[in-house]
């Protein structure tokens, strides 16, 4: 046969006793662990409210390059017969890369000399924007943008809707255009 042994203090079997001793080890340790796992939360949510986390900045930065497009393809796609060529030299200043040389070309070559010959007037308004991509120094945009244009021939408004895919490239500070195409 087998022996028990009892604790002469408790009057209890000996196993019994170092049984009651891991629940209560183990209730205490559960107990720790959730007090820092709370405590953990509760600085996450402090720290995180305290602090813009780097999805903030990226949205914030998204938004300004999506601002600076709506207003810069706006001034890009506007002008009068009268204000064209004179407009350019502060047009290419929302341009970077080689958009900007051949936006100059364009305009200089093409849009110039037939606006003026054509008395065509432009008026751009951006609808509507969205992101395609996006990282800290690049953001690519499509855009819908409706343009309104008048001519000699055409002195009745005509109004034109377009996709655009526009690249923003943030150069020092500034948002800039570094890419524009038709979709």
């Amino acid at each position: 046969m087998s022996e028990i042994k009892v604790d002469p203090l408790t009057n209890a079997a000996a196993p019994n006793r170092h049984r009651a001793w891991a629940g209560i080890l183990l209730a205490i340790a559960l107990v720790l662990v959730l007090v820092l796992v709370g405590l953990l939360v509760a600085l996450r949510v402090k720290t995180h409210r305290a602090s813009p986390n780097a999805d903030d900045r990226a949205s914030a930065q998204t938004t300004a390059a999506m601002t600076t497009a709506n207003s810069s393809l706006a001034t890009l796609l506007s002008y009068t017969p009268q204000n064209v060529s004179q407009d350019l030299a502060s047009e290419t200043e929302l341009l970077t890369g080689q958009f900007k040389t051949d936006y100059t070309q364009l305009v200089t070559t093409v849009v110039a000399p037939s606006a003026i010959r054509g008395g065509v007037t432009t008026q751009a308004v951006v609808v509507g924007s969205g992101v395609v991509t996006a990282s800290a120094d690049t953001v690519t945009l499509i855009e819908f943008v409706d343009v309104s244009t008048t001519s000699k021939n055409l002195p009745e408004s005509r109004v034109s809707g377009s996709r655009l895919r526009v690249t923003m490239q943030n150069v020092d500070g500034h948002w800039l255009i570094s890419n524009l195409q038709p979709v």
